[in-house]
């Protein structure tokens, strides 16, 4: 079934019940699919960002039960303190026993993909796979310095103008953020062109619903310090890349080397592969969930 005919058929996304953490903080969730479906969470990145993966959960929820959430300081979750790793694993915890998933299948985007690898280290019997969707490996480095390169390279002189003087304001209006969102999300694809609709909704989606640019500098710091050993996480790991996503391919390499069951696809878009490649996405991801049903790795 082509991408578009299968949307036409899903099921509404409903807003599902508000959980609150351990420490109180009020956590904004979604759920769709059918109720008997294999539990899937999607993890969406940032940091500091809403929950923007609806067109990701539609390609799954024909099958699977789809949880999606508003991490904490953005969205329509509560802007409650600490912006941590630690606190994200907590949350995600807090999460799967207010939902009663014993076993989930977890997709995460971005920065959303090392939360998700993480989660899966501290609780493996929890996770039955864990697809690493556009994430950035255990390379900061080198990842770091070839995005900012690679990123700025596809804006022009007026773009990359306009997103130095968006980012300075201390108090950005929702227009203002929303702008800011299209110049770096063009950037994301290698020729946003064929794009522009999607693009322009998803910053206009992100800008509205509440966008937390402190919190994505505060948490940086303690993303660079992951020094995990990830040699012994018994999870099946499927690590998925855009060819032309400005995060280099080539940043997740020590990741996919240190993986003991791991498998790579590198798909023909971007960042945000679920509008680049859908079908091809879909695909790759169901696949991997079906691992669990068969032989071990």
């Amino acid at each position: 079934m082509h991408h578009d005919d299968r949307r036409a058929h899903q099921p509404e996304t409903d807003d599902g019940d508000e959980v609150v953490a351990d420490d109180g903080c009020r956590l904004a969730t979604r759920l769709s699919g059918p109720v008997d479906g294999e539990p899937v969470v999607l993890l969406h990145g940032g940091p500091g960002l809403p929950d923007y993966l609806g067109d990701l959960a539609a390609l799954l929820d024909d099958r699977y039960r789809v949880h999606r959430y508003d991490q904490r300081g953005a969205g329509r979750s509560a802007r409650r303190r600490p912006w941590t790793t630690a606190r994200f694993l907590s949350d995600l915890e807090a999460l799967r026993r207010a939902w009663g998933i014993e076993r989930m299948h977890l997709v995460g985007h971005s920065w959303g993909a090392a939360l998700g690898l993480r989660f899966a280290l501290a609780h493996p019997r929890r996770v039955a796979t864990l697809t690493y969707l556009s994430g950035v490996g255990l390379e900061w480095g080198l990842w770091k310095a070839t995005f900012h390169s690679e990123h700025d390279s596809r804006l022009d002189p007026g773009q990359r103008q306009l997103a130095r003087e968006l980012a300075a304001l201390e108090d950005p209006s929702v227009a203002q953020d929303a702008a800011r969102l299209e110049v770096l999300l063009a950037a994301d694809s290698l020729d946003p062109a064929p794009h522009a609709v999607a693009i322009t909704r998803m910053a206009r989606q992100l800008a509205e619903a509440g966008v937390n640019w402190q919190l994505n500098q505060e948490l940086g710091p303690d993303l660079d310090a992951d020094d995990a050993d990830y040699r012994g996480l018994d999870v099946p790991v499927l690590v998925v890349h855009g060819r032309h996503d400005p995060r280099p391919a080539a940043a997740v390499a020590s990741l996919v080397e240190t993986l003991p069951r791991v498998h790579q696809v590198l798909l023909d878009g971007g960042h945000e592969l679920w509008i680049d490649a859908p079908d091809e996405l879909r695909t790759q991801i169901v696949r991997h969930m079906e691992v669990t049903r068969g032989p071990r790795w």
